[in-house]
């Protein structure tokens, strides 16, 4: 592989609820007409991401990710693209998506995370994390 195109986006979400309408295209930089992607892997972190107990507890044992995540990963998938990993820290969400053709040569991926309040215990604050290696080559990601 000669080299990877790597698309990194954060938003911070302000603990609203993802409009009903929303499209990511744009901001992917997605569309139907592209005959070969633009980017070989998307790294998209959300600050502020609704941490009430309800939607919390509904999004990590019901559906298993955030709404903003699931928005994404339907903007992704009909372009040939898999969710590799996820992690969240209350508030924080970091998703890493790769074009399927790669996913061969991913290896030693992991997440973390990071929480700075109270003495550690609870994750007010902190950050999340996302690396593996692909091709040889270690990647890292961090929101914060």
């Amino acid at each position: 592989m000669d080299h990877l195109n790597i698309r990194s986006i954060t938003w911070n979400v302000a603990a609203q609820d993802k409009p009903n309408n929303f499209s990511f295209t744009n901001l992917l930089e997605v569309t139907e007409s592209l005959v070969k992607p633009k980017y070989d892997i998307y790294a998209i972190g959300f600050q502020e991401v609704s941490a009430r107990a309800d939607k919390y507890l509904l999004d990590a044992f019901v559906s298993g990710n955030d709404p903003w995540t699931m928005a994404v990963m339907n903007e992704l998938k009909p372009h040939d693209y898999v969710k590799i990993k996820s992690i969240r820290l209350l508030g924080l969400v970091l998703s890493v998506f790769c074009l399927k053709k790669h996913i061969p040569y991913l290896r030693n991926i992991e997440t973390q995370y990071t929480r700075l309040s109270a003495g550690g215990y609870i994750g007010l604050k902190g950050a999340v994390s996302v690396r593996f290696e692909i091709y040889g080559t270690s990647h890292c990601f961090v929101c914060r």
